[in-house]
C-alpha cells in the first residue's frame, strides 16, 4: 500500500498528524455501536447509543483524527458525544434536517478543511412515490394526486402512518455542524442548515417530484486537501466539492449507462454508492429498474450491479462496467488496498478481483446461506468488512482478510455480537473511504530537527521503503531524518 506525504518544511515548527480514527464509532440499527480503537485495532460492542438511534437503514457518525466520538446522526436528528440531541437538530422537536432513516444512505459526515470545529453533513432523503404523487403538494397521494392518510408500501402491501414523513421528497442537502457551539458539544449553524443542492433537471418535471436517490459516498479530492461527495440519479453522477471555502454548489456531472426510471420508485432509487479508499473507482447498486408506476409492488430480480472508473482530480466518472444483472442488490464496498469488491445478492455474498483480466467474469461467490438478506457492507479502521445480515440481527457478519482472493477472504457469519438490547437493521455508517486506509505520521519540522516517521495502518506489511524526497531512503519501520535544507519534500 503505498501513500505520498507532502510536507512544507520552513525555518519555524509545524507539526501535522495523519491518522485513521475518524471512523472508530459506529452508531446504527437499533441503538447498536461498535468502536474500534486506533491505538490497539481491537472492536468491542458499544451500549451507549441505545435508547438513541433507532434506524431501518441510513446513518452516520464520525470520530477526531484519535477515534473520540463527535456526533453521529441517522439523518434526521443529531446526537453529540455524550449522546445527547443537538437543540438545533432535533426531528420530532421539529428541528430536524431532511435525511430519512428509510434511505439507503440517508446521511455522510465531512469534516470542512481547515476549521476543525466544523464539519458537514449531507443527507439524501426517502424519495417516495406518494410525495412524487402529490407534487408540488404536500404528500402522501395516490397516482391520481388524491391525498391519502397513509403511504403505501412496496412491498408487503402494509400502509405505513403518515408520521414517518414530512410529505416532501427534499432531495440533497447539506447542514453544518460546529463544534464550539452548545457548550462544546456541538449544534447545527441555523444560517447554514438544509442547504439544497440540485441533483436532478429542474426543467424536467418527471425529475423534479423525485430529486435524487439514496445514495451518497465521499472521498478524499487528488489535492489531499479537500474532499468529493457524490451522489446519483437516473443516469447522471454529481460531484461535489467541499474545501475550505465551503460545499461548492455546482457540482461536476458525468452521465453514464445504466438509465434507472423513476417509474418504479422508490425501490428503484434504493442501493448503495462506494467509492473506492484509494480514489480510483465507484461501485454502485441498483436494488430494481421497474419501468411502471409500482406503489405496493418489489422486484428483486430487475436489479443490476456496476463499477466505474472515478477520476479524483476532476470529479469525473468514467468507463461503466455491468458486474451482474438481474439481482437484488443492495449494499456494496472495497477492500482497503482497493482490489477487490464485494457484494451481496439476497442471501449470497460475492467477490470481485478488481485486478482481473475480466472483472466480471472473476466473480467468486464466498458466502451463501439459506433464506435472510444480506444488505449493507462497510470497510472498518480495521481493515475487515463488516456486513448487516437479517438472519442474525444481533450479530454482524464479518470478512476477515478482505484482500485475499476468493474464500481465502475468510467470511464468519455472525462474526461479530451486538451490545444486548441492540440490533442491526439493514443500513451501516458510511465514511469518508479514504479515512479507511494506512496513513502517514510525521513530527519534529523545524529545520535541524530529527524528524520523525511512522505508518497508522489497520494492515501488517511485510517490507516498506521510506523516500525521504532527498535522495535519502530508509527501510525502517519508523525511521528518523534530519534534512540539510529547509524546503519542500
Amino acid at each position: 500500500m503505498k501513500q505520498l506525504l507532502l510536507v512544507l518544511f520552513a525555518l519555524f515548527c509545524v507539526q501535522l498528524s495523519f491518522s485513521q480514527g475518524e471512523a472508530s464509532n459506529w452508531y446504527f440499527g437499533s441503538g447498536a455501536g461498535l468502536n474500534f480503537d486506533p491505538n490497539t485495532g481491537t472492536v468491542t460492542a458499544d451500549p451507549s447509543a441505545i435508547g438513541t438511534i433507532s434506524t431501518n437503514e441510513g446513518c452516520s457518525s464520525i470520530s477526531d483524527p484519535n477515534g473520540n466520538l463527535l456526533f453521529y446522526t441517522d439523518g434526521r436528528t443529531v446526537w453529540d458525544r455524550n449522546f445527547q440531541i443537538m437543540p438545533n437538530a432535533d426531528y420530532l422537536g421539529g428541528s430536524g434536517l431532511l435525511g430519512d432513516p428509510s434511505s439507503t444512505s440517508s446521511a455522510v459526515i465531512v469534516p470542512k478543511p481547515g476549521n476543525a470545529d466544523q464539519y458537514y453533513i449531507f443527507t439524501v432523503d426517502e424519495p417516495h412515490h406518494n410525495n412524487a404523487w402529490a407534487y408540488p403538494d404536500q404528500g402522501p397521494a395516490d397516482q391520481n394526486g388524491n391525498p391519502i392518510g397513509f403511504y403505501e408500501e412496496t412491498f408487503g402491501n402494509q400502509p405505513t402512518s403518515i408520521n414517518i414523513d414530512d410529505g416532501f421528497n427534499n432531495g440533497f442537502n447539506y447542514t453544518l455542524v460546529d463544534l464550539s457551539l452548545n457548550g462544546g458539544f456541538g449544534d447545527v449553524v441555523p444560517t447554514e442548515k438544509n442547504i439544497h443542492l440540485i441533483t436532478y433537471d429542474p426543467n424536467d418535471q418527471s425529475h423534479v417530484p423525485y430529486k435524487c436517490a439514496e445514495k451518497i459516498t465521499a472521498v478524499e479530492h487528488a489535492d489531499g486537501d479537500s474532499y468529493w461527495v457524490i451522489t446519483h440519479f437516473i443516469d447522471t453522477f454529481y460531484a461535489f466539492r467541499v474545501d475550505s471555502n465551503g460545499v461548492n454548489p455546482n457540482a461536476v456531472t458525468s452521465q453514464q449507462t445504466p438509465f434507472i426510471t423513476t417509474e418504479g420508485y422508490r425501490r428503484n432509487g434504493i442501493g448503495y454508492l462506494k467509492s473506492s479508499p484509494d480514489g480510483s473507482k465507484l461501485a454502485i447498486c441498483h436494488a430494481q429498474n421497474l419501468d411502471t408506476p409500482s406503489s405496493n409492488t418489489a422486484s428483486g430480480n430487475t436489479g443490476s450491479l456496476w463499477l466505474y472508473d472515478f477520476d479524483n482530480l476532476t470529479g469525473m466518472v468514467n468507463n461503466p462496467l455491468n458486474l451482474q444483472n438481474n439481482t437484488q442488490t443492495y449494499g456494496v464496498d472495497f477492500s482497503a488496498d482497493s482490489k477487490k469488491l464485494y457484494a451481496p445478492n439476497g442471501n449470497v455474498v460475492s467477490q470481485f478481483d478488481l485486478e482481473a483480466a475480466n472483472i466480471p467474469a472473476s466473480q467468486v461467490v464466498v458466502f451463501q446461506q439459506t433464506g435472510g438478506f444480506i444488505a449493507a457492507v462497510q470497510l472498518a479502521p480495521d481493515g475487515k468488512i463488516y456486513l448487516c445480515n437479517t438472519i442474525s440481527s444481533t450479530f454482524l457478519d464479518v470478512i476477515n482478510d478482505p484482500e485475499e482472493l476468493g474464500l481465502a477472504c475468510n467470511y464468519t457469519p455472525s462474526g461479530i455480537a451486538l451490545s444486548p438490547g441492540a440490533n442491526a437493521n439493514l443500513g451501516l455508517p458510511p465514511f469518508i473511504q479514504s479515512f479507511l486506509i494506512a496513513k502517514i505520521e510525521a513530527q519534529f519540522f523545524c529545520f535541524g530537527d530529527e524528524t520523525e516517521f511512522s505508518i497508522d495502518s489497520s494492515e501488517s506489511f511485510i517490507s516498506i521503503l521510506w523516500d525521504f524526497g532527498d535522495t535519502n531512503t530508509s527501510t525502517l519501520d519508523s525511521p528518523t531524518h534530519i534534512y540539510s535544507a529547509p524546503g519542500t519534500y
